[in-house]
């Protein structure tokens, strides 16, 4: 997905969140320069976004989803550590949060414009919608995803690296 549209839409007049990562500027930032600013578990969610939507070409998806494939990417790499001798809590791996944590961190994408919520997707008459099966669409690619995992831990080491693997093993 091409982020020029999005970017070349931002508005810098308004205010910024004051939900956005590690942001202190007055203009609003771009998605590009939030995600090497993200969080490991928000990078570890749209990492898992990414891969969804690339991987069964998904117009859109949900947390649920998410979710699912968040632990089992989490799973995988604390099986390749023990195959590799590595021990479960060393550099290279990764915290695997409970899931209502996960589901703060997803909504906090949201709020930063990373995913969007797609208009009538799991969403009720009036609107509302389950946060757990609500529709969201994902405005990065794979490859800006691993560009931000990338800028954020400079060639990936240790949880970067296990990142930048996920974002590559498509």
């Amino acid at each position: 997905m091409s982020l020029y549209p999005h970017i070349a839409t931002l508005d810098p007049s308004l205010p910024p969140s004051t939900t956005t990562p590690h942001h202190t500027t007055t203009a609003q930032p771009s998605i590009l320069s939030i995600l090497s600013t993200l969080p490991i578990l928000h990078l570890s969610l749209l990492i898992s976004t990414t891969r969804l939507t690339t991987i069964h070409a998904l117009p859109a998806t949900n947390f649920n989803l998410i979710h699912a494939h968040y632990t089992e990417l989490i799973a995988r790499s604390k099986l390749q550590q023990t195959a590799h001798g590595a021990v479960a809590v060393g550099s290279g791996s990764l915290r695997e949060w409970g899931r209502d944590v996960c589901r703060a961190a997803w909504e906090e994408l949201g709020g930063w414009g990373v995913i969007v919520p797609v208009v009538g997707g799991g969403m009720d008459g009036d609107g509302v919608g389950d946060e757990e099966t609500r529709m969201w669409r994902v405005e990065v690619g794979l490859g800006e995803v691993e560009w931000g995992v990338r800028e954020r831990f400079g060639g990936g080491v240790g949880a970067g690296e296990v990142l930048v693997k996920w974002c590559r093993e498509v």
